[in-house]
């Protein structure tokens, strides 16, 4: 009964302290940029993505949220100290990194990357049709497919989902649906593709600088979460500004800037629960979007899975050293979340990048 009485007090003072909620800009941005790139991907899947759709129903879902929520979301006391150093970190950021790479040409990486951004964009789909192949009579298609595919034969391709090459980076999904794939997973060209379409064609390069001052961002946040310091985090935001990799990636349209936001982020909102957990004060919203970010991680790389034994031996350290049984019940719960993620980025990955998903795994299980 002790036990029983102990729970239901720790459950009131959460229920109290779960009726208010401060939003930061940094809350409210990452809320946004989640809500954009599940939207994006859920759409891209439906065949039905839509740039300015996705923006514009992220908005008002914000919206209906924040007024449904009422006086239980409140934005927070601005700080124009943090104000001032952050914007300094941004500024610096920016300076090195303002104009990315224009990087059009297709067969490798960072070509492919921008492809299928305007793919996606132009067509809101997954598959890409060769429309030159599909009108072509019966008699001419084998000579096209003699001169532009590469075929695999038994037991390498599975029909109907991976039957050859058309060129670096495009897959032959379906011969007689002239179909293709593009290698990758998505969320990186769908941001691409939305700056693409809301700016202008030549400013889709420019989702990797708002990714990577938004990492830059997150990361000042974690190390200012880390130490308890303001300065200290200043100092490991302005590290990672000037740092030659991250202003190189943050210039090459690859998707490493976009998973180090993604990940950093996940981290960031987990330490915050950590720290608020330690005074009873429960946020079990910390650990959803430290979750959701992750999960934005899984769909952005297929090597998300890097991350799983991390959040395992987590779950067990809870299991074996916290003595509060709500702690230990959320830990559960987000862990299972995250989990749960990677499956669907799994399925995802096996249903619309079949040719490439199985390649990775093959390569990195086998």
């Amino acid at each position: 009964s002790s036990v029983r009485l102990n729970l239901s007090s720790i459950t009131r003072e959460f229920s109290k302290k779960e009726n208010k909620l401060d939003l930061s800009f940094l809350d409210i941005a990452t809320a946004l940029l989640i809500c954009v790139s599940g939207l994006a991907v859920a759409t891209l899947a439906l065949g039905l993505f839509n740039p300015k759709f996705v923006v514009v129903v992220t908005l008002l879902l914000f919206c209906g949220v924040a007024y449904l929520a009422g006086d239980r979301l409140r934005v927070a006391p601005f700080e124009w100290k943090s104000f001032w150093l952050v914007l300094t970190l941004l500024l610096t950021g920016f300076m090195f990194r303002a104009e990315p790479f224009h990087y059009v040409a297709g067969g490798q990486d960072q070509g492919v990357y921008v492809s299928m951004s305007k793919h996606f964009e132009r067509t809101g789909e997954v598959f890409y049709t060769d429309q030159v192949r599909a009108g072509l009579p019966e008699q001419l298609k084998e000579a096209y497919d003699s001169q532009n595919y590469e075929i695999q034969s038994k037991p390498w391709w599975v029909e109907g989902k991976k039957e050859g090459y058309f060129w670096p980076g495009l897959y032959l999904k379906d011969q007689d649906k002239s179909q293709h794939v593009f290698q990758f997973y998505h969320l990186h060209p769908l941001w691409m593709g939305i700056f693409g379409d809301i700016f202008g064609n030549d400013y889709r390069f420019y989702s990797l600088t708002f990714f990577s001052l938004f990492s830059i961002f997150v990361f000042y946040a974690l190390a200012r979460e880390l130490s308890g310091s303001k300065a200290l985090g200043f100092v490991a935001g302005a590290i990672l500004a000037v740092n030659p990799l991250h202003v190189f990636f943050s210039k090459w349209p690859v998707a490493e800037v976009v998973a180090l936001t993604f990940s950093l982020t996940s981290l960031y909102y987990l330490l915050r629960f950590y720290k608020s957990s330690r005074s009873n004060d429960y946020r079990p919203v910390f650990l959803m979007v430290s979750a959701l970010a992750m999960g934005c991680m899984f769909f952005t790389r297929i090597t998300g899975f890097m991350y799983l034994p991390f959040f395992y031996l987590l779950l067990i350290s809870v299991e074996l050293y916290a003595r509060d049984n709500l702690l230990r019940t959320q830990f559960r719960w987000y862990v299972a979340g995250v989990f749960l993620l990677y499956g669907l980025s799994v399925l995802y990955g096996l249903t619309y990048s079949y040719p490439y998903a199985t390649d990775i795994y093959r390569i990195s299980f086998a």
